[in-house]
């Protein structure tokens, strides 16, 4: 994320970040609501702050986004169940992004921000060959 020096300019990019919150997880319709209050002001630091609103974004989203990828069929409600034990582990609310990829072979890769748990075929023969 930019650093920004100028206090100010930082306490903005806090508040335009906690104004695009929803049960803690970044709101697209929030979200376009900070960037039109921003397009109606005039301001030569927008560049800066816009970046570093975005980077806060972005980041948020990474972080709130538990992404599953499974090989084979996968039942909903499991997933379903999955993603309410996890968000009580991580005690935070997560945007679910699930998808089958066959080249997994069998088993699944789970990943939220940095955390990758992989218990996939295709993961257990790189580990065995690496």
């Amino acid at each position: 994320m930019l650093k920004i020096k100028d206090r100010r300019q930082r306490m903005l990019v806090k508040r335009m970040v906690e104004l695009s919150l929803k049960d803690g997880i970044p709101d697209p319709e929030r979200v376009e609501a900070v960037l039109a209050a921003v397009r109606n002001q005039t301001s030569r630091s927008h560049r800066i702050i816009l970046k570093s609103y975005l980077g806060a974004i972005r980041s948020l989203i990474r972080e709130s986004t538990l992404e599953v990828v499974y090989a084979g069929e996968l039942d909903p409600q499991a997933i379903d169940s999955f993603l309410k034990s996890m968000e009580t582990r991580m005690n935070r609310n997560l945007i679910l992004d699930s998808r089958e990829d066959s080249s997994l072979i069998a088993g699944s890769r789970v990943t939220i921000g940095d955390h990758v748990w992989d218990a996939s075929l295709r993961g257990l023969v790189a580990r065995l060959i690496n």
